[in-house]
């Protein structure tokens, strides 16, 4: 724990009901549960902006169609993002 950082976050009354209701059916504090919703944010997003353009390539290496798995047009924009860094 002492390598976690405080920080307040304002949210609306809908998220701050709906991150209490999950806090007291599951017995798991709100700030846990918000903790990790943001950690598996950071994750997702890291994967959509890295790890993702570099699966797409090896699938279509490999001779995989992955035109179905993401919208027309998406993966190849994610690729073309990917390359231009």
């Amino acid at each position: 724990m002492a390598n976690l950082i405080r920080c307040n976050v304002r949210v609306s009354p809908e998220v701050h009901a709906w991150f209490k209701e999950r806090s007291e059916s599951t017995g798991v504090s709100m700030s846990a549960l918000m903790f990790l919703a943001c950690e598996k944010y950071m994750h997702e997003h890291q994967f959509m902006n890295s790890g993702l353009p570099k699966l797409m390539e090896i699938a279509k290496q490999a001779g995989v169609d992955v035109s179905g798995v993401i919208p027309q047009g998406l993966s190849e924009a994610i690729l073309d993002a990917e390359r231009a860094k």
